[in-house]
């Protein structure tokens, strides 16, 4: 279901839908599989994160304890260092969790579940640092600003949050708007922090101010956008979705390049895509992953022999990971 490189580049994170998890260590552009190493999170895994602490990987999804007869789903940390867990146990939804979001701040982790909240807790001990409650849907996607301490969130009813002063215990809810008429899919900040950008089922994705004014609409897709991302040097906007193509959107001047992924017989839905330095990576239900520069020249493919659900690029930029079903 996710896939992550650690920031040094050093291994590969992955969690699936069994509820094993996996670390790769990786290095010069090969994995040690004798060194991987499985872990039995003990149910389906939706998101997985290193912490701010390299040596902390965070496992979210459906688990809860043994016995436990409450609703509650929590928070399990993996300590690289042990190999074990430090804590298997950190309450913190009512329902599934559904993105974490780890903070630069120590032990810390945001997260956010399907009972209309979001939290930020210490892992270490457990205590909660805030919640945010009474939220209108559930949290499709969210991103956090380490540079401004802000976090948004993106709704299920198309709606966007934006929040400041994360890393205090008073975190300011500054701006609610209607973004997208229908469920958003993906939510990022820009590189440099300033602006958002939003994709939905509407077919749109946008470009805003932290005001919630209107930049840009980016419209030519033919159906629901499933992810966005932006080029570092925040020229290049990508998104891709249920239409199987990917657009390139050049921001100075404003046009795009549309790549048709459409195969005869084959699901070719763009599920996930990727910027690192000049390269763009998208992966498809039909188990290809594709590589382009930011201008469109394509560059390459990556068999993955079996449908892709997420992709990554190193902090390198020069590896590539995908997740999903098959046999990698």
């Amino acid at each position: 279901n996710d896939v992550d490189f650690s920031f040094d580049g050093k291994k590969i994170l992955s969690g699936d839908n069994k509820g094993k998890a996996r670390i790769w260590p990786f290095n010069n552009g090969k994995v040690d599989r004798a060194a991987v190493i499985e872990i039995d999170y003990g149910s389906i895994i939706y998101d997985v994160a290193f912490a701010s602490n390299p040596n902390h990987i965070l496992f979210a999804g459906e688990y809860r304890p043994a016995g436990e007869s409450s609703q509650t789903r929590h928070l399990s940390v993996w300590s690289l260092f042990e190999k074990n867990w430090i804590n298997r146990n950190v309450p913190l939804h009512l329902g599934a969790v559904t993105n974490i979001v780890a903070v630069d701040k120590e032990n810390m982790v945001l997260s956010s579940g399907r009972d209309r909240s979001i939290k930020m807790t210490n892992y270490s001990n457990d205590s909660v640092a805030f919640i945010l409650q009474n939220l209108p849907g559930n949290v499709t996607n969210m991103d956090y600003s380490a540079q401004k301490g802000s976090l948004v969130a993106g709704m299920e009813d198309g709606s966007v949050i934006i929040w400041t002063n994360i890393k205090t215990r008073f975190p300011t809810r500054v701006l609610t708007f209607k973004a997208h008429d229908e469920y958003i899919s993906d939510v990022v900040f820009t590189p440099d922090e300033k602006k958002i950008l939003t994709c939905s089922w509407d077919k749109t994705a946008k470009l805003w101010d932290l005001k919630g004014n209107l930049l840009k609409v980016f419209r030519g897709h033919k159906d629901g956008l499933r992810a966005i991302a932006i080029s570092e040097d925040q020229k290049t906007v990508i998104t891709g979705g249920e239409d199987k193509t990917m657009k390139l959107w050049s921001l100075t001047p404003y046009e795009h390049l549309t790549f048709d992924m459409n195969r005869e017989g084959a699901d070719t839905t763009v599920s996930s895509v990727a910027c690192m330095g000049n390269q763009v990576l998208i992966g498809k239900h039909d188990g290809k992953a594709l590589l382009f520069s930011k201008e469109g020249k394509y560059l390459r493919a990556f068999d993955h022999k079996g449908m892709i659900l997420d992709v990554a690029l190193s902090p390198d930029g020069k590896y590539a990971a995908t997740a999903g079903l098959g046999y990698q």
